[in-house]
């Protein structure tokens, strides 16, 4: 899985995107989008949500301008949970 890159941002609103990863025969179900809002910059994660395609616009009050926020995503579907991208 790749890593997810900035697609669109605003104040209170942030997009990413993702290419889907190896999905070992059997479609994807699901998508977990995780953040380091909680902590930026940290190694600490937290899920942010769980989406059936390839892109995230997530809107939120708690962005911070000027604030550098990491994304991790995993994918789901009936052979397994994927490695969470880079």
């Amino acid at each position: 899985m790749t890593a997810p890159v900035l697609v669109s941002q605003s104040p209170s609103l942030i997009g990413i995107a993702w290419n889907a990863p190896h999905d070992g025969g059997m479609p994807i179900d699901s998508y977990e989008v995780f953040w380091d809002g909680l902590n930026p910059g940290s190694s600490a994660f937290t899920s942010l949500a769980v989406v059936e395609s390839e892109t995230l616009h997530y809107t939120t009050s708690s962005v911070v301008a000027g604030t550098n926020y990491r994304f991790q995503v995993s994918a789901s579907n009936l052979v397994g949970d994927s490695v969470a991208s880079p």
